[in-house]
């Protein structure tokens, strides 16, 4: 996959991985997603933050997982074959981010992107974008967590490897 650059960079354009959650379109910087996975069960993680759906085994290492929709504020949902997982860097750690579906690469021209400033409502996006099949949101993967829900997050699988190693 092509690196990207950031939607203020100097570069003339922005490779995006676009999904869907619910109704919405939401563009993930190429350079922000590690790789996407189908979806798979997860197991509970006790006492994380409500936005966490659970762990999945990542090659023998948990991977806290983000449900997208719930981060914002849509009516969750079980899942769906046709769900995905996408590996990003949110706080530092990789965490995996729940969509609807992984739909396509797409190539976001800098200058058709809107960016959000502090006095618009837009948490969680960076900007937006018009494009033929819609309004295109251009997610903040960083802001996926708050630094509460980050160290709430950290003392769950503190927990979990615990639990793991019988202390």
């Amino acid at each position: 996959m092509v690196q990207t650059a950031h939607i203020d960079d100097e570069h003339a354009a922005v490779d995006v991985l676009v999904a869907t959650v619910s109704d919405r379109l939401v563009a993930f910087r190429l350079g922000d997603v590690e790789q996407v996975l189908p979806a798979a069960a997860v197991a509970e993680l006790p006492h994380a933050p409500a936005v966490v759906r659970g762990l999945l085994n990542l090659r023998g290492a948990p991977l806290p997982v983000i449900d997208l929709r719930v981060r914002l504020g849509l009516e969750g949902r079980a899942a769906h074959p046709d769900d995905h997982v996408l590996v990003c860097q949110v706080g530092g750690r990789s965490v995996g981010v729940w969509v609807d579906h992984a739909a396509a690469v797409r190539r976001l021209e800098r200058t058709v992107v809107v960016p959000f400033d502090d006095g618009m409502p837009a948490r969680h996006f960076a900007g937006a974008a018009m494009v033929a099949d819609g309004v295109l949101l251009v997610s903040d993967v960083d802001s996926f967590l708050s630094a509460a829900e980050t160290l709430e997050l950290e003392r769950a699988l503190s927990e979990v490897a615990k639990d793991r190693r019988g202390v």
